[in-house]
């Protein structure tokens, strides 16, 4: 039998929030006529992320992504890096598999 898993991929659609699976489950639940019908992501929602971006309180996509996947705030317009220091912009470690070490540079 295959080893176990132990990593999640979940896509979520760019402006999603709260408000948008709380809908979600409500319409499912009027579809299928059961008022305690939970959705297949709920167990799995066990908190809250701000991701605003380094350069903006409106973040887009890309930044807003990178908060998510790398902990760490971006400016806009630039995926997985995180602002600039140094005169270099470094590339967030788990976009690219842990290869960034801060305490190397």
């Amino acid at each position: 039998s295959p080893p176990p898993t132990h990593s999640q991929i979940i896509m979520l659609a760019d402006g999603y929030g709260p408000e948008i699976h709380t809908m979600a489950r409500s319409v499912k639940r009027s579809i299928v006529g059961d008022k305690t019908r939970k959705m297949a992501l709920d167990p799995h929602l066990v908190g809250t992320s701000i991701t605003s971006s380094s350069s903006n309180i409106i973040t887009d996509s890309a930044a807003g992504a990178t908060a998510y996947s790398c902990a760490t705030k971006s400016y806009n317009g630039a995926i997985s890096v995180v602002p600039k220091t140094d005169e270099f912009t470094r590339a967030c470690a788990d976009s690219l598999g842990g290869l960034y070490c801060p305490e190397s540079l």
